[in-house]
């Protein structure tokens, strides 16, 4: 197989994975009683890694409009997922957070999603799936562009 087949069939793997992964997350979330669409889910996935990030950050890593963004994160103030505050430096920038009412959900998530997602990886020995862990982080490193 040459490389271009196998970046192929990654990539078609890498997709299933996805769409296993984003069902999980849906399923979880609504057996947790968060009532949120997907793309809410991501952002509150985003606040979590990056507490304190603003909406423009948020814009940028969906790939959306500010406009859309804001709309997003609007709803999730409203549903008591996200609380803004102040930047402390520039007060005309908000800073997002969980509420700990989410923080809560979101630690039983996480405990969910590993459990059920790690059926996909009984096929692998403790050391492949440390390699196969290193790698997917190696690929997914930032990079400047």
């Amino acid at each position: 197989m040459n490389r271009k087949d196998s970046v192929d069939k990654i990539l078609k793997s890498f997709w299933r994975l996805r769409q296993r992964m984003f069902h999980q997350h849906l399923h979880t979330a609504n057996r947790h009683d968060i009532s949120a669409t997907p793309a809410q889910l991501q952002v509150l996935f985003l606040v979590k890694e990056q507490d304190g990030i603003g909406v423009t950050e948020i814009a940028k890593k969906l790939n959306v409009s500010n406009s859309a963004a804001t709309q997003l994160v609007n709803e999730l103030v409203e549903n008591n997922l996200l609380t803004r505050e102040c930047d402390s430096n520039d007060r005309r920038v908000y800073r997002l957070c969980l509420t700990q009412k989410i923080k809560v959900h979101m630690a039983a998530m996480k405990n969910d999603r590993i459990k059920k997602m790690s059926g996909m990886f009984t096929n692998l020995t403790d050391e492949e799936l440390e390699t196969f862990a290193q790698l997917l982080n190696k690929m997914t490193m930032d990079r400047d562009e």
